[in-house]
């Protein structure tokens, strides 16, 4: 009997679609990983990362070993050894890189800027009591470590209080050292970030009660400034930052309502507060 068109493809759709389908399982495996913080490797399939792959997530420089996965659960995923152990090293290694890229100063947005957070993120994860893998509490010190570093380079060199020096500081910069005090508290709020927190509160000096502001207008020549002989009014300060994290987030306030006193040795009245640091938090 003479093939037909219709016997012929039969087979020849038999043939192909044994190679079409595991291609096909093949792409659709490696768009998700099975499990948070895995990476793709076209000879290994998924598995945990190196070290140096982990970085190289954190710092947006490896999407194609992602798939559908985000960056910063590879850097969680390493730190607490979801995957597989780590030595002690090898994770205070880790930790120290994920420390340097968080205490650098990158524009937003970037992927310098989004790595950054990855990296805050990771280290705070380290710290937390989430049921998947195993703490690492030498984060901590890396969090304040990046507090530190931050203000050297923004409160450093300058003579007095460095709340004046702040003041020279660009609002933006400036924001950043009040986020690294904040992330420090967040690691550990029931215990050293609370600490750490109201050491700095405590040893900070409050800004001038009668201080010079910056000036919001053009004045003629000619004019003296009335406010010439006081110090100028800081635009933040370590006193303000340290003293708003307690004050916010363990007076029991609720959002929106007005902040109360803290029952905490050497806090501030709400209204001493209010009037030193003109509301910042």
């Amino acid at each position: 009997m003479k093939p037909t068109r219709s016997t012929i493809l039969v087979p020849l759709c038999l043939s192909v679609t044994p190679w079409a389908l595991p291609a096909q399982e093949r792409e659709e495996t490696r768009e998700a990983a099975p499990e948070a913080g895995l990476v793709w490797t076209d000879a290994d399939g998924w598995r945990a990362p190196t070290m140096v792959e982990a970085l190289d997530v954190v710092r947006r420089q490896r999407p194609e070993m992602l798939g559908t996965g985000h960056p910063t659960e590879v850097g969680v995923a390493f730190i607490r050894q979801v995957h597989a152990s780590r030595s002690q090293s090898e994770l205070a290694a880790f930790a120290n890189e994920l420390g340097e890229i968080a205490a650098a100063d990158f524009d937003y947005p970037s992927p310098e800027h989004r790595a950054k957070i990855s990296a805050v993120t990771a280290l705070t994860a380290a710290l937390d009591d989430r049921p998947t893998g195993t703490p690492y509490p030498p984060a901590f010190d890396v969090l304040t470590g990046v507090f530190e570093t931050r203000v050297d380079r923004i409160l450093g060199g300058g003579n007095g209080d460095p709340a004046y020096v702040a003041a020279q500081q660009s609002r933006h910069v400036r924001d950043q050292l009040a986020l690294a005090l904040e992330d420090v508290y967040s690691a550990d709020p029931e215990g050293r970030g609370h600490e750490y927190v109201a050491e700095v509160a405590r040893s900070a000096t409050p800004p001038a009660v009668e201080c010079r502001p910056v000036a919001t207008y053009i004045r003629p020549p000619g004019t003296p400034d009335p406010d010439a002989d006081k110090p100028w009014c800081p635009a933040d300060s370590l006193w303000c930052d340290a003293w708003g994290i307690l004050m916010y987030r363990e007076s029991g306030r609720s959002f929106g309502d007005p902040i109360r006193r803290l029952d905490l040795a050497g806090a501030p009245e709400p209204e001493r507060y209010m009037k030193l640091c003109n509301w910042k938090h």
